[in-house]
């Protein structure tokens, strides 16, 4: 299973938990979708605030954002770019389509000049084989 399909059935099991009331298996699947924030979205190497999805009210897409903090020729950071990511299925995956927040010509031309890295890291962390918290560690008993 693929990180983006784990995350789509996490956010509809949380949605099926919000709307039956089940409060232990809603606080479950977030502590999952925490997890998959944390340990498997984009952070570091420019994505140094880490990736968070802010919305997964509709069931064809999910919207993430984050950070980019870029460093010039000379290895000082140039200034934050803030981003948000739709994502949706197709037949052969999913399609990232990146926004820029801010639109002042400075954040335009770093957004220009970095684009690609920044969808190919993010489409790559979402295709990545979808691993758990216990087999990362390698502590998964029923292996």
């Amino acid at each position: 299973m693929k990180v983006y399909q784990k995350i789509a059935m996490t956010v509809s099991a949380i949605r099926n938990c919000q709307q039956s009331g089940n409060s232990e298996w809603l606080d479950k699947h977030i502590e999952i979708l925490d997890e998959i924030e944390r340990d498997l979205l984009p952070s570091g190497s420019g994505f140094d605030s880490g990736t968070r999805l802010v919305n997964y009210s509709k069931d064809k897409e999910l919207v993430f954002h984050y950070g980019y903090h870029a460093l010039d020729d000379n290895g000082s950071y140039e200034p934050w770019i803030h981003l948000r990511c739709y994502v949706t299925p197709s037949f052969l995956g999913v399609d990232v389509f990146t926004i820029l927040c801010e639109s002042d010509k400075n954040s335009y031309e770093l957004w220009d000049f970095h684009k690609d890295y920044i969808k190919e890291t993010f489409l790559e962390s979402l295709e990545a084989e979808y691993v758990t918290k216990e087999d990362r560690k390698g502590n998964n008993p029923l292996k």
